[in-house]
C-alpha cells in the first residue's frame, strides 16, 4: 500500500499525515511516486503516525508500486518501446 492508502485508511489526508509526522506533503507524495526514498528518521516519524512499525514502510510502498507499473502482460516495459528489431544502419536514436 502507498503512504496515501495507508493514510486514507487512518482517516488521514496527505497533508495531515505529513503535518503529524513533521514531515512535508511533497515529502509524502514523491515518495509514493517513487521519486524519493524517505530516509530512516522521517520514516520513522510516518510508521509512528500511522501504528506501523519502521521497517513496514520500507518496502510496502515501493512494492504497490511495482504492482501498478507492471502491463497486463507481466511486463515492465512500454509496449512497443524499445522497437524489438532495431532501423537500418542499427542505431536506436530519440528525439527530443
Amino acid at each position: 500500500m502507498t503512504l496515501q492508502e495507508l493514510g486514507a485508511a487512518s482517516g488521514l489526508t496527505i497533508d495531515q499525515l505529513a503535518a503529524r509526522a513533521g514531515v512535508r506533503p511533497a515529502t509524502v507524495a514523491k515518495r509514493d511516486a517513487g521519486t524519493l526514498r524517505a530516509n530512516p528518521v522521517s520514516r520513522r516519524r510516518l510508521a509512528d503516525v500511522l501504528g506501523l512499525a519502521p521497517a513496514a514502510l520500507r518496502d510496502a510502498p515501493s512494492a504497490a508500486r511495482r504492482t501498478r507499473a507492471r502491463t497486463p502482460s507481466g511486463s515492465r516495459r512500454t509496449p512497443g518501446w524499445p522497437p524489438d528489431t532495431a532501423p537500418a544502419g542499427g542505431r536506436v536514436t530519440r528525439r527530443n
